[in-house]
């Protein structure tokens, strides 16, 4: 799988560039994750991490190496089903008409994404997102019933950890 994206972006990478410390630093780690998952979305943004910290520094899909390593940090703690939630976040934020800004959405549109789940769950799925600053969660009216009136919000890093690492657009 490494192989396969490192094939990919060949004309991109500069291993001259290649910060050789910190290379070794997130390859440790994704060396640890291979070792807890074999959940396939998992690993394979865990190779999107990795070959993205081969790219130029000039390259505008680069990320600094924080947030490479912060994100497979999130990617080694987040369950499978935070994952899923923040997939879900993303296609309902769809962004606003004229504005282009991503538009908040009640936690009752993520919980239709989610009917076989139990509301605590999904909410308990939503805050691990939070946690790791990639869903902005704002409480609603107090003592509303099944988090209904609760506000989300994909993050900018939300939005690139998604994008760029779990979907593989470098």
């Amino acid at each position: 799988m490494l192989a396969d994206k490192v094939a990919d972006l060949e004309e991109r990478i500069d291993s001259k560039a290649i910060d050789q410390e910190q290379f070794a630093d997130l390859f440790g780690q994704f060396e640890a994750l291979l070792a807890k998952t074999n959940r396939e979305e998992k690993l394979r943004a865990a190779v999107n991490i990795l070959a993205n910290a081969l790219l130029p520094a000039n390259d505008p899909n680069k990320s600094p190496f924080d947030e490479l390593d912060h994100l497979m940090h999130c990617l080694d703690a987040l369950s499978s089903g935070a994952i899923a939630v923040l997939g879900a976040s993303i296609q309902i934020r769809a962004p606003n008409h004229a504005s282009g800004a991503d538009r908040p959405f009640y936690f009752t549109e993520l919980r239709q994404q989610f009917p076989s789940h139990n509301p605590d769950l999904v909410f308990g799925l939503a805050t691990e997102l939070q946690h790791f600053n990639l869903l902005h969660i704002t409480e609603g009216i107090v003592g509303s019933r099944d988090f209904e009136n609760y506000l989300f919000r994909v993050t900018p890093l939300g939005s690139r950890f998604a994008e760029r690492f779990i979907e593989g657009k470098m």
